[in-house]
């Protein structure tokens, strides 16, 4: 159609958003997430205790010898950050938990935020890191490993 020599193009229904360079169109990539795993690598059992600042029981983990398991997010994972060790270690500290270990129903070691043993859960030297990789319930999970051998029990 022409209305004074002009040629006009008439668009219904039809609009053109183009989203270039602009946050809409960015995804922040998926946070990491991990597990805390304690290994046991001892030849006894041992019975690991999560208290609060009050002493109660917050959470507990059997290990068999040989076996691991996750006594603080067995079930719900962490973001770990740029740190996993170090964020774990954090919410420890920030939440007032004490770890205790107990063999044959004797307690044998409590950790607390104030602990500067090298060998403890405090301590972000005694963990190692375990990047995510694919599990096979299809979920991406990373795991920091807190490993007790038998010269961390003996007396």
């Amino acid at each position: 159609m022409k209305i004074l020599g002009i040629d006009k193009v008439i668009l219904i229904g039809h609009s053109l958003v183009l989203f270039t360079g602009c946050g809409i169109t960015e995804i922040d990539p998926p946070k990491e997430l991990y597990f805390d795993i304690y290994q046991n690598s001892t030849n006894k059992d041992l019975f690991i205790l999560l208290k609060n600042s009050n002493m109660e029981d917050i959470n507990s983990l059997l290990l068999t010898a040989g076996e691991e398991g996750a006594l603080k997010n067995s079930e719900v994972a962490f973001v770990g950050g740029d740190d996993p060790v170090q964020e774990y270690i954090g919410d420890l500290i920030s939440s007032d938990f004490i770890i205790e270990l107990y063999i044959d129903n004797g307690l044998v070691k409590t950790w607390t935020p104030a602990d500067t043993a090298i060998k403890s859960p405090f301590n972000r030297n005694s963990w190692q890191v375990q990047k995510p990789t694919l599990l096979q319930s299809g979920l991406e999970r990373g795991r920091i490993f807190f490993t007790l051998e038998n010269e961390d029990i003996e007396n």
